[in-house]
């Protein structure tokens, strides 16, 4: 089913791919400093944590969905220098700035290529790559099922997603200071930084309107994936899930 991303509802998909297109295409010079002031820095520890629960060896083909300006994947190439990594994005412009990254030297030596991929049509074959990357992207696809279900076809038997999302913290007091500071200093900073106060309201709505870990643990269990963990960051404002594709080849659906 299609929704709408900031609410939750259902919806043509068309709703949402052209509001994200929209935002991200004028914001994406601006957004990495959005995303280092409004987490305070904390979105490094993130990557960090991202990083110690990615299975990502140095013989690996990595493809990073929603790659964005390349945040994960210059992460995955300096921390673990696999043998190429495919970095994809809905959007040229984000992509754009994450080439640039690329010609300052951000790589680290890794083979890296760029594409405009809508991750609910991935234009790769079955069993591609080892490990999917994903950070802050999930949350803006009206069809997650068939999102998630495209990862599954194009991830190697044994292999990993490993996805990066913002998340619901589980105590009342954390979650009621977390809701604060989307409902009113999300739109703030973006507003302040970008210009685009009413992308960042969406964007806040998005966050609010998403699952929670054990619901986006389900939506991974439901597209094949299975032995589904995720560990907690700040509080629960951040989570890191990784779902491993059956090593036998098997849908792992029940």
């Amino acid at each position: 089913m299609s929704i709408d991303t900031a609410t939750g509802l259902e919806a043509p998909p068309e709703l949402s791919s052209e509001r994200v297109r929209d935002i991200f295409s004028a914001i994406a010079r601006k957004y990495e400093r959005f995303n280092a002031i409004s987490s305070f820095g904390a979105y490094k520890l993130w990557l960090a944590g991202m990083m110690r629960q990615a299975p990502i060896a140095e013989h690996h083909d990595v493809l990073d969905i929603a790659g964005g300006t390349g945040d994960v994947t210059f992460t995955v190439a300096r921390t673990k220098h696999p043998a190429h990594i495919q970095c994809t994005d809905l959007v040229p412009e984000m992509l754009d700035v994450a080439r640039m990254h690329v010609d300052e030297g951000d790589g680290a030596g890794v083979p890296i290529d760029f594409q405009v991929v809508d991750a609910q049509d991935i234009p790769y074959a079955d069993a591609a790559y080892d490990v999917i990357t994903m950070a802050y992207g999930i949350r803006n696809m009206p069809d997650r099922p068939r999102a998630l279900a495209e990862m599954f076809r194009v991830l190697k038997p044994g292999g990993a997603l490993v996805c990066l999302e913002f998340s619901t913290p589980p105590n009342r007091i954390w979650r009621a200071l977390y809701h604060f500071y989307l409902r009113h200093l999300i739109p703030f900073w973006g507003g302040l930084i970008t210009g685009d106060k009413e992308g960042f309201v969406y964007l806040a709505k998005s966050i609010r309107a998403f699952p929670d870990q054990e619901g986006l643990a389900a939506l991974m269990g439901e597209a094949g994936f299975t032995d589904v963990t995720w560990k907690n960051y700040t509080g629960g404002i951040a989570a890191v899930h990784v779902a491993r594709k059956p090593a036998s080849g098997t849908s792992g659906r029940s």
